[in-house]
């Protein structure tokens, strides 16, 4: 026809299913593509960049990848996080995905069991969500911590605070328990531990409200063990600790009561006695068999409630009001400041040494 043409006019390079670009011997070279056909099987047409680029791995963002037909490919398990939907992550050496979230993953790493948690889940965007570890509890027992005491230390189980709540702040270590209904899951009561050791509560024992119960310091004058479970404070029994009431350092209460603001001080000794005991370790601030403990009432080394035999009407003795107690003289043949059976010590009267 007597005109100029394209080089590329008519060329075969369309039937490759390839691009055509002229070049200076008024010839073509075909290259690139237009369309995954006669490409190998393993391969695809990038239709942007005119690119043969290998199926896999690039199908596949983060999952496994294999050839499964004609510039087809199958996707499977992961390779990386994103192969994941969103709350999964990849489990590399699986090669699968798992949810970063579970109650039992809450539980491994926060402590307690998978029941005391449960999956709170966050809307980021109409393509993924993110979750986090909830709890309706203020603590968790860990079952396999244990105190190094001397008889049945498998049944005493350490608590971990898994909120903030009070004074406690939240992955703070307690004292250990015998059983959930030991500490009230209300309230801010709390057994804990302080320089001198952890408290032990045990039995059908409850420590509720805002109550503390903390501490160890119970020792024989000689250094030894005054009953072979470490010295703690000891709350057993059928006792209740409840109200704002404090029960520290060594302190022993056997089916007895403390509560209000009460406050029994352990091995700590009463700076008003007219005389020390001289081994206040030996002899902590005590209730047994019965007794209460209440109001604003301070019980001191040396101070002792209960009768024998077993609570009742006819063996409750009390202590309350403004009331002190105080000061036995530590030896092992104790002269207590004890009150016994229906004895009541209240107001602001102050019982010292041998009353």
């Amino acid at each position: 026809n007597n005109i100029c043409i394209d080089a590329c006019s008519g060329n075969n390079c369309a039937s490759q299913s390839k691009k055509c670009t002229t070049n200076s011997s008024h010839g073509y070279t075909c290259y690139g593509c237009t369309s995954d056909a006669a490409r190998p099987n393993d391969q695809r047409c990038d239709t942007i960049t005119s690119a043969c680029v290998s199926i896999c791995p690039s199908a596949c963002h983060g999952q496994h990848c294999t050839v499964s037909g004609a510039h087809k490919a199958t996707c499977s398990g992961c390779t990386s996080d994103e192969g994941c939907p969103s709350g999964q992550k990849c489990d590399v050496e699986a090669n699968a995905c798992v949810a970063t979230c579970t109650p039992q993953k809450c539980a491994d790493e926060n402590g307690g069991t998978a029941e005391d948690w449960y999956i709170k889940w966050y809307y980021i965007d109409e393509n993924s969500t993110d979750c986090e570890c909830a709890t309706n509890k203020k603590d968790v027992i860990l079952a396999d911590v244990h105190p190094d005491v001397k008889y049945s230390a498998d049944k005493y189980m350490r608590i971990k605070a898994v909120k903030d709540f009070g004074n406690i702040k939240k992955g703070t270590l307690g004292g250990y328990i015998e059983k959930e209904s030991n500490l009230s899951q209300t309230g801010n009561a709390w057994v804990g531990c302080d320089s001198t050791g952890c408290a032990i509560i045990e039995g059908e024992a409850k420590v509720y409200g805002n109550a503390l119960v903390t501490g160890g310091g119970r020792t024989e004058y000689d250094g030894v063990t005054l009953d072979g479970y470490g010295g703690s404070t000891r709350i057993s029994g059928n006792s209740e600790i409840y109200g704002d009431a404090q029960v520290l350092k060594g302190s022993s209460v056997y089916n007895g009561k403390v509560h209000d603001t009460a406050v029994m001080h352990g091995t700590d000794i009463y700076s008003g006695a007219p005389t020390k005991p001289s081994k206040p370790k030996y002899n902590p601030a005590t209730i047994t068999i019965g007794g209460s403990v209440f109001g604003n009432a301070h019980v001191y080394a040396g101070g002792y409630l209960g009768g024998s035999g077993s609570p009742g009407p006819n063996n409750n003795p009390k202590v309350y009001g403004n009331a002190i107690l105080a000061g036995g003289d530590g030896d092992k043949t104790a002269c207590w400041a004890r009150v016994t059976y229906l004895g009541q010590v209240y107001e602001n009267a102050k019982i010292f040494r041998c009353g």
